[in-house]
């Protein structure tokens, strides 16, 4: 009985709309202001793609964030490289974001160019997909940083895994497509 008088109580608290109208709060004034929800933008706290690619190289590489399945890792100049492709890529929808869109890409035989982070875990996410670009020939390399990846793709989100698809060799960058397949075909071969 006592748990029903308290819905009725709350109800008559909340107000006739069951507590949908937005929830203002008193300042120390007495004075009402409304609730703001933020949102996270790119401009807000984070720093803008430019940055990221140019900010990344430059940044230490902790061996201790790294996953142990984290080899060929690009250098920095690799990684600059990378990033510059990725970004043009993103603009031209030329890219293939997280594990599960990368693996079917792979799965139907597109080929391109793979980056994974270095920091994802647990590492069991990913392991897999280094296998799988090695069965299906595509040359692969770990960047360092998961966010530094999904700045480049100008995502706001952290991203595992990026497939740089090889339609991206077939336009006007196509020159930096070719450059860094070959250096990352390189760092694999060390």
């Amino acid at each position: 009985m006592g748990e029903k008088s308290d819905k009725k109580r709350k109800k008559s608290v909340e107000g006739e709309d069951g507590g949908r109208e937005k929830k203002k709060r008193v300042s120390e004034g007495g004075e009402e202001k409304k609730k703001k929800k933020s949102k996270k933008s790119v401009g807000s706290g984070e720093t803008p793609v430019k940055a990221v690619v140019d900010k990344t190289p430059s940044k230490p590489v902790d061996a201790s964030h790294l996953s142990p399945i984290a080899v060929p890792l690009a250098d920095v100049e690799v990684v600059s490289k990378v990033f510059e492709l990725i970004k043009k890529a993103a603009k031209g929808k030329l890219i293939r974001r997280g594990i599960r869109e990368v693996a079917k890409s792979i799965r139907k035989g597109q080929k391109g160019i793979c980056v994974f982070a270095g920091d994802v875990f647990p590492v069991d996410v990913i392991a897999h997909l280094p296998l799988t670009c090695e069965e299906a020939s595509i040359p692969y390399c770990f960047v360092p940083y998961k966010e530094s990846l999904g700045n480049a793709a100008l995502t706001k989100r952290p991203t595992s895994v990026l497939l740089v698809t090889e339609a991206a060799a077939k336009t006007d960058y196509a020159d930096e497509y070719k450059s860094c397949r070959k250096s990352i075909k390189e760092l694999q071969q060390e």
